[in-house]
């Protein structure tokens, strides 16, 4: 299904790319000290500090590039299939893409992965906690669980009456913007005449006012379904669960 622009840019994942940089101080020649950048791992706990953005309280989704799929998101979207459910559930999630070189030793969030057969993907709380990592050839079915258990543990509220409303809420979205491109068109087409006709021109532009007003009562809507209300989670304690701990997914 080819969706239009409003339901395009509802369906794009808000990525977050975070960096850490670790200082130290050294004394300079002569008198005072200076800041000098030293590169290396963060304790596992430090690192999902660091890659959270301020205050965050939405579950974590992280996805690690590697150097063949550098630029894509494979590793969570199934290319066979639609994906617009994934995206969707995806919105509750505090989403984060690292490079390839996270898995460098002296990387700052190193720690986020397994030593031994680190995930291309995986989703926790925002501490950390409750992790279940994905080798990215998981299916749909498997990674939509996961998502849905972490966003009913975070939320308020449950997802699936959000889903099938943001469903439907699309195919209206769609439905406003090729509305819109109809009358624009006409517009236009209307304005190229030798004699544009006032009463053709003052009936488009209403049309396409009251479509865009009525495209924007939907969106309030449509923010209102998928407001499911974070719960309120006590600060957690700085120790995080070992990165062997997490629960892997289901064995192929």
């Amino acid at each position: 299904m080819t969706r239009l622009a409003t339901s395009k840019e509802l369906l794009e994942l808000d990525w977050h790319y975070p960096v850490a940089h670790t200082f130290r101080e050294t004394q300079r020649t002569g008198k005072g000290t200076s800041a000098v950048f030293v590169e290396q791992a963060l304790p596992r706990a430090t690192a999902f500090l660091k890659v959270n953005g301020e205050g965050n309280r939405k579950p974590l989704l992280v996805l690690r590039e590697c150097v063949k799929c550098k630029g894509t998101e494979h590793a969570l979207f199934d290319r066979r299939l639609d994906n617009e459910k994934t995206k969707l559930l995806c919105q509750w999630f505090y989403c984060v893409k690292l490079p390839p070189e996270v898995l460098d030793a002296k990387h700052p969030f190193r720690n986020l992965f397994a030593k031994e057969k680190p995930p291309h993907l995986f989703a926790c709380k925002w501490d950390g906690t409750e992790i279940t990592e994905f080798s990215g050839e998981q299916t749909q079915s498997e990674l939509h669980k996961t998502l849905v258990r972490l966003i009913q543990g975070a939320y308020q509220k449950d997802p699936a009456p959000a889903l099938k409303s943001m469903l439907r809420y699309l195919s209206e979205f769609d439905k406003f913007d090729g509305l819109l491109l109809t009358y624009e068109q006409k517009l236009q087409a209307e304005m190229l005449l030798p004699k544009p006709r006032a009463a053709s021109l003052a009936k488009l532009k209403t049309q396409i006012e009251r479509t865009k007003a009525r495209r924007a009562e939907a969106m309030k809507r449509a923010k209102a379904v998928c407001d499911l209300k974070l719960k309120i989670d006590p600060p957690a304690a700085e120790k995080v669960p070992a990165a062997s701990g997490g629960k892997a997914e289901p064995a192929r």
